[in-house]
């Protein structure tokens, strides 16, 4: 099941200044541009089912006199749009190692992640499987968006601006968001489940806990591990028995960061995992990427004509996110000076 780390997305009219920072498109710029009725249908009209963006970035590369800057285009492909919801793919571009006749030899490698827009109006998410193609750093997608789009080929020559912020809520809320699940959703615990990182600058621990004692045996084995409780049958777990336990490993993941991660398993709505950086990460069963992306809807008495699973997970991730801040800008105000 792919993790999401989720965003909030803006766009909005660059201020007078911001707006000549591409001289070379000004005169195009004054012509007049198609009409949209809000900057987010602007946004939304660069992605066609089908399609590719030009995701162009600056690049620095060598150092010293050797330094140069050069653009770098990242591939993709927009896999579904359907009711102002985007599904898409973005690689990254990285070399791969194998040997040849006994010698090392680089190929391009190209991994990819998901991308998930829900561009409907008042929503504005962006999801972003957290995975290795970005070294399980969802930053790094944000960032090629927000540079490429504020180029003057795609929202620049409209005066718009993108940017995104991270959705985080404070340290010491676990039991508020599992139990907005619970409650909102009518919803039912089904695993849960931590993970230990054994690591070897991990300091030494003389205790007897079992938190302890799994990271001593994912440190000496060097791998993963984990404790798992698994509700049987059609069961749920029983959570008011494990508040204080529970309670306890949470502190304990956002204490040691990068150490741990706990998870929580829901019947319907997918995973919800806690961690240090407690930006808002959660899970979606496979099969609800690839109904959307082959156009399959579900069918039941409130929606006879069909509705997407995708659709109402997003749905269920606006009404969760209601009680996040999302006031953490992830770039640097300057980034967009460097457009074409």
């Amino acid at each position: 099941m792919p993790i999401f780390a989720i965003y909030k997305y803006g766009v909005s009219q660059r201020k007078e200044e911001e707006a000549v920072l591409f001289p070379e498109q000004q005169e195009e710029n004054n012509k007049q541009q198609k009409h949209y009725d809000s900057p987010e249908q602007c946004f939304g009209s660069f992605f066609k089912t089908g399609g590719k963006l030009e995701l162009n970035v600056l690049r620095e590369k060598g150092r010293g006199k050797d330094k140069t800057v050069e653009w770098e285009q990242f591939e993709n492909d927009v896999l579904m749009v359907a009711d102002d919801v985007i599904l898409m793919t973005i690689e990254n571009n990285k070399w791969k190692h194998t040997t040849n006749k006994k010698k090392d030899v680089a190929h391009e490698h190209h991994p990819y992640c998901h991308v998930v827009i829900d561009n409907r109006p008042g929503h504005q998410i962006m999801a972003v499987v957290k995975n290795s193609a970005f070294d399980n750093k969802p930053d790094k997608v944000c960032g090629i968006l927000y540079q490429a789009f504020n180029n003057a080929a795609i929202l620049g020559q409209y005066h718009l601006k993108l940017e995104f912020s991270r959705y985080q809520r404070d340290k010491n809320e676990f039991w508020p968001v599992v139990n907005d699940i619970r409650s909102k959703f009518k919803d039912s615990v089904r695993q849960i489940r931590m993970d230990f990182k054994g690591k070897e600058e991990d300091e030494e621990t003389d205790s007897n806990d079992v938190v302890s004692i799994m990271r001593m045996l994912a440190k000496k084995s060097e791998s993963t591990a984990a404790v798992m409780l698994s509700a049987e049958g059609d069961g749920e777990v029983k959570l008011d028995e494990l508040h204080d336990d529970l309670s306890n490993m949470a502190d304990i993941c956002v204490k040691q960061k990068g150490k741990y991660d706990l998870t929580v398993k829901f019947k319907t709505f997918g995973l919800y995992r806690y961690g240090a950086d407690i930006m808002a990460q959660f899970g979606v069963e496979d099969e609800v990427i690839e109904e959307f992306e082959n156009g399959v809807k579900k069918m039941n008495f409130e929606t006879p004509e069909g509705s997407f699973s995708l659709t109402q997970w997003l749905d269920r991730m606006h009404e969760l996110l209601k009680d996040y801040a999302n006031e953490v800008p992830v770039q640097k105000g300057r980034n967009h000076r460097r457009r074409r």
